[in-house]
Parts: structure tokens; sequence; C-alpha cells
């Protein structure tokens, strides 16, 4: 289960950060996901409360990616000991206010979405945030291969019309 582990009799397993409660599944709980052959077992990796999707249920399966800016409080007594260290108490006045204010950092994030249909006959989907981008793909590949999804067709390069 999970980083370098791969879950028992599994063709591919990974760890996600499921993002929305599901039946059983609560949100913001790291579970394993595994693929069989004849379905994907999400099970929750401390409570070990677990779901199973048949592969028929599959009607999709994408990742995505979003770019947020995260605000953060410089830090006001490592600059002033840094100062210090290099120019004395002066030095670690100037490198104190150096340290008020905010930082802005990129933080990109990954999701992993399989889109299907519930028992109830209603379309649903998994949100997972994917926090180690190692076997995202080859999940993703497998999934299409074993749901016989087929990926979007190639855009054609005749100019179409379209009546609006």
């Amino acid at each position: 289960m999970g980083w370098l582990m791969q879950t028992k009799g599994s063709i591919v397993s990974q760890t996600f950060t499921l993002l929305e409660s599901v039946g059983n599944l609560r949100a913001n709980l790291v579970c394993d996901v595994a693929l069989f052959d004849d379905q994907i077992i999400i099970k929750e990796c401390v409570t070990k409360n677990s779901a199973t999707l048949k592969y028929d249920q599959i009607t999709g399966v994408e990742c995505g990616y979003k770019d947020e800016i995260v605000e953060k409080n410089k830090s006001v007594i490592g600059r002033a000991v840094a100062g210090g260290l290099l120019l004395g108490g002066i030095g670690a006045v100037v490198g104190g206010m150096s340290g008020v204010g905010k930082k802005q950092k990129k933080k990109t994030i990954k999701y992993f979405i399989i889109s299907y249909t519930a028992s109830d006959d209603t379309d649903q989907f998994l949100l997972f945030e994917d926090t180690q981008f190692f076997k995202t793909k080859k999940i993703i590949n497998t999934i299409k291969e074993l749901a016989k999804l087929e990926d979007d067709p190639p855009a054609s390069k005749e100019p179409t019309t379209t009546q609006l």
C-alpha cells in the first residue's frame, strides 16, 4: 500500500487524499486506490473503511492542475539571527526589520478525478488530491484500458462549420 509498496494482488495502487466524502469514505483522509482485474478498491488508510467501483460504472478519468498563490509571513527571528551573525547588533536589527511582511509562493495542486455512474443511476465523481505525482499517469491509463474508455479523438485538421 502506498508510496513505494503496492497493495497485494493489485495491478497498480497509489495513495491519494480524498477531497469530498463519498458513501462511507470521509473527506480529507488518505486513501489507497488499488486497481484489480475486475474492480477498483478505495480504502481509507487510517479507518480501513472501503468502497469498490466496477470498471463498467466508470465514465471518465482525468487529472488536472490548479495553481494557488499562498501567502506566508516572513521569518523575523531567522532574519534577525542571520543579520546578527553577519553584521552584529545593527545587522540583527536590519535583518529583523526585513522580515516584517508577507511573501507569496505559488503552489500547484494536482487532482485525480474518476467519474462514474452510481448504483442509484446518478452521475457521480471521486475527487482526489495527488500529493505524490508518482504513478498517476499509469493508473489513469490502466483505468481507461480496463474500463474500455477511449481517449479524446484527435482534432480534425479540416475546418468545421457549426450552425448557431
